[in-house]
Formats: structure tokens, C-alpha cells, sequence
């Protein structure tokens, strides 16, 4: 993922940006750096009047590392922007 990571930023590729972001931020979640993984996926969530499909895949992820750094109202913010 860290290669996809790179290749994606050389390349102005957003979806690809964003999926290895998640990938990523998963990892970080898991090796106890949660701040990492919310400073990593923040900036991809939706553009300003746009509402982008490939960012539904993050909210999990965020609203993990927000868990895990018990930022629980934040948690339900992000939860409750996932229309299931």
C-alpha cells in the first residue's frame, strides 16, 4: 500500500490517493498511531459542493481512528454521514 501510496501522489490520481490512504490509515489504527490515520484521511473527504462516492470507503476507517483516540461525539458525526 505504501507503494500505491506513492504512485498515487506522483500521479494526481484521487481514488487511487484515497484507497491507499485507507489502506493505510487501517495500518496505522492497528500499530497504535490513530492520530496518524485521522491526519491522513481528513484531507481526503469530500471537496467543498461535492459529494464523492470513493469517500463513502474512508468514514469506517476515520470513525475508527476517532474511536481509538476516543473522540466519541466526532465518531458519531462521521457515522452518521454513511447512508447504508
Amino acid at each position: 500500500a505504501g507503494q500505491a501510496l506513492v504512485l498515487a501522489e506522483k500521479s494526481g490520481d484521487l481514488q487511487a490517493l484515497r484507497w491507499a490512504s485507507g489502506v493505510m490509515a487501517e495500518l496505522d489504527i492497528l500499530e497504535g498511531r490513530a492520530e496518524s490515520a485521522e491526519a491522513r484521511l481528513v484531507p481526503l473527504l469530500d471537496r467543498p459542493d461535492l459529494q464523492e462516492c470513493d469517500v463513502t470507503m474512508l468514514l469506517p476507517v476515520l470513525a475508527w481512528a476517532q474511536l481509538a483516540l476516543g473522540q466519541l461525539v466526532l465518531q458519531r458525526r462521521v457515522s452518521g454521514r454513511l447512508s447504508i
